[in-house]
């Protein structure tokens, strides 16, 4: 699971749908700052989410392991989130 990943440290970045239920944004972000990790990202709905990560029907909560593909990501979902009406 995401929080399992996040408390062993496995993760480089937490993404949250944008109509991910506040409860499990809140759990999961609640356990990345009590271990003062990185940022998240809340950019794309579940479905979008699902097509990003490669993924077949929605994702609600997820997360990339450090590397390429999660720089890559975070610099993409950064650039969009600047022209995004919602986010900008």
């Amino acid at each position: 699971t995401v929080g399992k990943a996040l408390r062993n440290r496995e993760l480089a970045l937490l993404i949250h749908a944008s109509d991910a239920s506040e409860d499990g944004i809140r759990k999961l972000a609640g356990i990345a700052k009590s271990l003062n990790l990185f940022p998240s990202i809340r950019l794309f709905d579940q479905a979008q989410l699902a097509a990003a990560l490669g993924r077949t029907g929605t994702v609600v909560h997820g997360g990339l392991k450090p590397g390429g593909i999660a720089e890559s990501f975070l610099r993409s979902s950064q650039r969009l989130a600047g022209f995004s009406p919602e986010h900008g």
